[in-house]
């Protein structure tokens, strides 16, 4: 990982000595495409191109993992483990996102810190398309959950929506289309304390991932700036060391290593 090379070494130890089967765990391809939505995000942090994997049937966790410091792996790892698995299907990478990634911002107090609004767009959760529109040639949604609307929602080119239509999103991205075999993980979501919590406190609001005011920065700018890099024949590496930095600081340590990015 030569943008990181030094750091990576210390984050991979970190993830090999947390977890006893890392090096074994496996994903499907299903599995990588909805982790590659999910590296849209900008706060997700890699060199590569996540989608070059989806030509691979099965891919090791080990082999995306030198290519992220981010805490992702951890996180695949961490579900891996507690639910005694060693191969991630599409269907586990859901489950993961879902609910384990929900307890780990419950835990290291995601809304406490960033607030209710930000903590709902950075769970992997369950809305309906309730427009569709396209601009030079990216599509983008709206979304209703309930009282809630999320604006400025970027489809990924490997995904086709429609209006009325149940989609998995995260942070901006419709990262899945809800097939019936979801129902069940949806369930669990709504009947957790800390999504009622946290749902129940942003109240009747609109997400829009242009608003710097929630997020910071413009979510919906730093995605369409990540699906250009995809489209690119050279996939540059545009992070800084300051980025690095921060993110290592954050997950560099056993007791840290399931934050969440």
């Amino acid at each position: 990982m030569a943008f990181a090379e030094k750091q990576i070494k210390i984050v991979e130890k970190v993830r090999r000595l947390s977890f006893a089967d890392f090096d074994k765990i496996e994903l499907s391809r299903g599995g990588v495409a909805i982790i590659a939505n999910l590296f849209l995000n900008p706060d997700c942090i890699t060199d590569v191109n996540l989608e070059s994997y989806l030509k691979y049937k099965t891919v090791k966790l080990s082999d995306i993992s030198r290519h992220i410091i981010t805490a992702a792996p951890a996180t695949l790892a961490a579900y891996a483990q507690s639910h005694n698995k060693l191969y991630l299907d599409r269907d586990d990478i859901v489950e993961c996102f879902v609910l384990d990634h929900l307890q780990t911002l419950a835990d290291n107090k995601i809304d406490k810190f960033k607030g209710c609004i930000y903590a709902l767009a950075h769970t992997m959760s369950q809305a309906t398309v309730r427009s569709v529109r396209e601009d030079d040639a990216v599509f983008i949604v709206e979304l209703e959950q309930g009282d809630l609307v999320y604006q400025n929602v970027i489809v990924p080119m490997s995904l086709e929506v429609k209006k009325g239509q149940l989609v998995w999103h995260h942070f901006g991205v419709v990262v899945d289309i809800a097939s019936a075999a979801d129902e069940r993980i949806y369930n669990k979501q709504q009947a957790d304390s800390y999504w009622q919590e946290i749902y129940n406190t942003a109240g009747k609001k609109n997400i829009d991932f242009t608003d710097k005011n929630i997020f910071g920065k413009n979510i919906y700018k730093r995605i369409l700036q990540e699906l250009h890099r995809r489209s690119c024949d050279y996939y540059e590496n545009k992070i800084s060391q300051s980025e690095i930095d921060r993110v290592v600081c954050n997950n560099s340590q056993i007791n840290k290593i399931r934050l969440t990015n």
